[in-house]
C-alpha cells in the first residue's frame, strides 16, 4: 500500500497557426497580448452558422475553431484598438465572453541536471546539490514507485509547452504516436483537421512539426520521461512514456494556443496534461473554459 500511495503521487505531481501567429514584437510584449487577434464564444441559443456569419460581418477572419469549447479565435484589422473591439463585442448581447489573445510566461520549476544523482526531487539521499546538503527522502519516492512499475507508456501524458526536440537521444523513444494517422502521406487520415499529426501538434505555425526552439518544453518533457535504465543522461519520472507534444509559442505562449493545446489534448485521449505556464492576474475565459471541457473529458491538468 506504502509503495501504492507513492505511485499515486507521483501521477498527482507529473498533473501539476497560419502566418497570422507571428512572433510577438516589443509593443505587444509591453501590452501582454497579440494585435488584431481575440477570441469569442456566443451564447448555445445562437445557431452555428449564424455565428460565422456575425463574425464576417464584422470583419473577423476565423483563424482557429475550437470544437469541445464552441468558440472562435479570431483576427482583425490591426489598427483597431484590440480592448475596444473586445469591448464591443462583450457589449454584443450574443457573444457570452470575449477576450484578447493575451501572452503569458514559462513556470521555470524544473532543474536541467543531466546526472540522477543531482536530480534530489526523485530520489533524496542527503546529497549536496549546489553546495547546500539535502534532506533524506525528502522526495518523489521514485525508486520505490519503480519498483511497481517502470513502464507508462499506455498513458498519454500532453506536454502543452513551446514543444519538444523530437530528435531528443533520450525522448525520441517517449513520443506520442497518434495510431490513426499514416505518416507522411499528406492525408487527415483521422479526419481532425491536422494532416500527419503524428506526434502533436505546433499551434503556432500551425503544422505537425512542435519543434522546440525555447528548450522549456523539452526540460519539462525531460523532467517527466526521460528515457532510464540506458546508461546515458538522466532519468525522469517515467521511464516509458507517451508524451503527447502540443506547442503554444515559443519563449512567449500566447492564451488562445494554449487553450487549443489543452483542447486538442482532451480530444485525442490524454489522461494527464502538464502546463508549466502563467498568464498572471486577470480573467482568461478561453483558457478556463478550455481546462472545463478537458476536465469533464476525464483529463488531469
Amino acid at each position: 500500500m506504502q509503495t501504492a500511495r507513492h505511485f499515486l503521487s507521483l501521477l498527482l505531481i507529473l498533473a501539476l497557426f497560419p502566418s497570422a501567429l507571428m512572433a510577438q514584437n516589443s509593443q505587444e510584449i509591453e501590452q501582454g497580448y497579440m494585435n488584431g487577434q481575440m477570441i469569442v464564444k456566443f451564447h448555445e441559443w445562437i445557431p452555428s452558422q449564424d455565428q460565422e456569419t456575425l463574425l464576417a460581418l464584422h470583419g473577423l477572419t476565423i483563424i482557429h475553431r475550437y470544437p469541445l469549447m464552441r468558440a472562435f479565435f479570431v483576427s482583425f484589422d490591426s489598427r483597431i484598438p484590440v480592448t475596444q473591439q473586445v469591448e464591443a463585442f462583450r457589449g454584443m448581447r450574443e457573444v457570452l465572453w470575449a477576450q484578447a489573445n493575451n501572452l503569458g510566461h514559462r513556470s521555470q520549476i524544473f532543474p536541467s541536471d543531466p546526472n540522477f544523482s543531482q536530480s534530489y526531487a526523485l530520489h533524496n539521499t542527503g546529497q549536496s546539490v549546489g553546495g547546500s546538503g539535502g534532506t533524506n527522502d525528502a522526495d518523489m519516492d521514485c525508486p520505490e514507485a519503480w519498483a511497481l512499475i517502470t513502464d507508462s507508456s499506455a498513458v498519454p501524458i500532453a506536454v502543452v509547452d513551446s514543444g519538444c526536440r523530437l530528435t531528443h537521444n533520450d525522448l525520441s523513444s517517449n513520443l506520442w504516436v497518434n495510431s490513426g494517422e499514416i505518416p507522411n502521406n499528406g492525408i487527415d487520415d483521422d479526419n481532425n483537421g491536422r494532416i500527419d499529426d503524428i506526434n502533436g501538434w505546433d499551434f503556432l505555425d500551425n503544422d505537425n512539426n512542435p519543434n522546440d526552439l525555447d528548450g522549456h518544453g523539452t526540460n519539462v518533457s525531460g523532467c517527466i520521461a526521460m528515457a532510464a535504465n540506458n546508461g546515458t543522461g538522466s532519468t525522469g519520472v517515467c521511464w516509458k512514456a507517451s508524451l503527447m507534444v502540443l506547442k503554444d509559442g515559443n519563449t512567449i505562449p500566447q492564451v488562445a494556443l494554449s487553450a487549443a493545446g489543452i483542447e486538442y489534448a482532451a480530444m485525442n485521449g490524454a489522461v494527464v496534461c502538464n502546463f508549466s505556464t502563467g498568464y498572471g492576474g486577470g480573467n482568461y475565459p478561453a483558457l478556463q473554459n478550455a481546462v472545463n471541457v478537458a476536465q469533464n473529458a476525464g483529463m488531469i491538468i
